[in-house]
């Protein structure tokens, strides 16, 4: 747990830049969206009628929900130039947390192994990295028992008998 702790506090720069991106696609997204549904023909609406992004605020709820891929369902646009937009907001999010995703992993399992004393994948002082070598001599021995098993037990000759 203590090795948990160090490695994330050694990945603290590349969770921080995850989050700056993550927000600034979130407040771009949602105000973009907000303008897009905002319509002046809905103040004549009844409320229950009127588009759910009210205000950019609300319109975050959506943007983070989109960001993420998570997709509640709970608000969406029916604009076609705001479903165009939440196209584009699926896909950055996608593109912000893949780019970010290799780059953390890589880093939180190098300082992890570091903090365990884990042997890192092909380092020379792993006990167990020539275990699936090939082994000549190994090798030389299976064969010679498997020949051994399918000798006949009489040395070789098999007489037949006349019955």
């Amino acid at each position: 747990m203590i090795a948990f702790g160090i490695a994330l506090r050694a990945s603290l720069a590349e969770l921080l830049s995850l989050g700056l991106f993550l927000a600034i696609d979130v407040v771009v997204f949602a105000s973009a969206l907000y303008y897009c549904e905002m319509d002046d023909k809905d103040q004549d609406l009844p409320a229950d009628q009127r588009t759910k992004f009210n205000s950019i605020p609300s319109s975050c709820w959506w943007a983070v929900v989109t960001v993420t891929t998570l997709g509640y369902g709970d608000m969406y646009p029916e604009t076609a130039l705001g479903k165009v937009l939440g196209t584009f907001c699926v896909f950055s999010g996608i593109l912000v947390i893949a780019f970010q995703m290799p780059i953390m992993v890589a880093k939180f399992t190098w300082t992890f192994m570091q903090n365990t004393n884990t042997p890192e994948p092909g380092d020379e002082d792993d006990p167990d990295q020539y275990d699936d070598e090939y082994d000549e001599d190994k090798l030389l021995e299976e064969e010679e028992d498997e020949a051994n098993l399918l000798k006949p037990a009489n040395g070789g000759t098999k007489e037949l008998s006349a019955a």
